[in-house]
């Protein structure tokens, strides 16, 4: 017997700010995510298969400090991750280090937001031919 699945899918990726306008500008502007809503408090980017959520957290709230600019555990797959690193800091992005091949075969460079949330850009390894 076949067991159903309670989980479907990863319904969304959020990540807190201070400021959603300016979070909007980095996140649809600078990197490229399509918007597909926003509130005074919220706004989210629908890039393919997931919905990723920024939310303002008020920075005098004492919960703040834990929620804002911490390491995301969020990356965002390129085709060369070189040349995203490349683009980004063309705009401005702050980037925690030179991109770096990792031992499973891939690359990953890591990235502030304007709030210090520390994101990555990773690229698969690619497939090697039969």
């Amino acid at each position: 017997m076949t067991e159903k699945t309670l989980i479907k899918k990863v319904a969304a990726a959020r990540i807190f700010v201070a400021n959603v306008d300016k979070a909007v500008r980095f996140y649809r502007d600078t990197l490229g995510l399509p918007l597909s809503g926003q509130t005074a408090d919220s706004a989210g980017f629908k890039p393919k298969d997931i919905d990723f959520i920024v939310e303002r957290v008020n920075p005098a709230d004492p919960d703040a400090a834990e929620m804002i600019g911490r390491f995301t555990a969020l990356s965002f797959a390129v085709d060369d991750c070189m040349a995203a690193v490349g683009s980004l800091t063309g705009k401005s992005v702050q980037f925690l280090g030179p991109a770096q091949k990792q031992a499973w075969g891939g690359t990953v460079a890591h990235f502030l937001d304007p709030d210090g949330n520390v994101l990555t850009l990773v690229e698969y390894p690619k497939a090697t031919p039969a």
